[in-house]
């Protein structure tokens, strides 16, 4: 696993852009499909990560502001 994570930091070091272009421009049929499907699949993560910190978040306000009115509630005048 270790490896694969060196790999991965080396792969993300060594000019990304430039070398999917290049694979935009020069490469296969395959190496431009695999391309664009990991972008997709990247894209969509993102998406999917962000709706669920969106309700993370939500969730986050709707049980603060319940602490918050029974504070304010229970508070002695």
């Amino acid at each position: 696993m270790a490896t694969f994570m060196e790999n991965m930091k080396s792969f993300i070091k060594l000019n990304f852009i430039t070398r999917m272009s290049s694979i935009m421009l020069k490469g296969t049929l395959g190496q431009k499909v695999a391309v664009i499907i990991g972008i997709v699949a990247v894209l969509f993560g993102i998406y999917k990560t962000f709706q669920w910190l969106l309700l993370i978040i939500g969730g986050y306000i709707i049980v603060f502001l319940a602490f918050k009115d029974f504070e304010n509630m229970t508070k002695s005048p």
